[in-house]
């Protein structure tokens, strides 16, 4: 996937995250507007990059 559709979907997922932080939670309730990648294996949480490698689905190989 082309890094610049991977900074889209990236900014899609923020402004989600934003939206349903203020339209369906309080605001004590709220931690961050942030996205957050973590890594299982590795016991990570990283902010991700645009150069993030997207996963793909098992049937079709569509991204992610």
């Amino acid at each position: 996937m082309p890094i610049f559709v991977n900074f889209l979907v990236l900014k899609w997922r923020k402004d989600m995250i934003s939206t349903v932080n203020s339209t369906e939670l309080r605001s004590e309730d709220v931690i961050s507007d942030n996205l957050y990648h973590y890594d299982s294996k590795d016991k990570v949480k990283e902010v991700p990059k645009k150069e993030l490698k997207t996963k793909t689905k098992a049937r079709g190989g569509e991204a992610l």
